[in-house]
């Protein structure tokens, strides 16, 4: 840890700030606190069967309005 400390004091003194140096010493500082694991490699990726497509479903009927009708009472005369 003494290395890091040392690093980080002198990218202090600097005057432009350099990204990738700062990023190494961060990874450095993180695997120290957690090791990196072994990762396990992607399975290979499997070429789903071609099937048939689904057929076009029927168009829903149209719902039908009501219509309601206005009768007048004839005046008596």
């Amino acid at each position: 840890m003494d290395s890091v400390r040392e690093q980080i004091q002198n990218q202090l003194a600097r005057s432009k700030v350099h990204s990738d140096e700062l990023y190494s010493i961060i990874k450095q500082i993180a695997d120290h606190i957690d090791p990196p694991k072994a990762v396990a490699p992607a399975p290979a990726r499997t070429v789903k069967p071609v099937t048939e497509p689904a057929p076009a479903p029927a168009p829903a009927p149209e719902p039908k309005k009501t219509v309601k009708r206005v009768v007048k009472k004839k005046v008596a005369e």
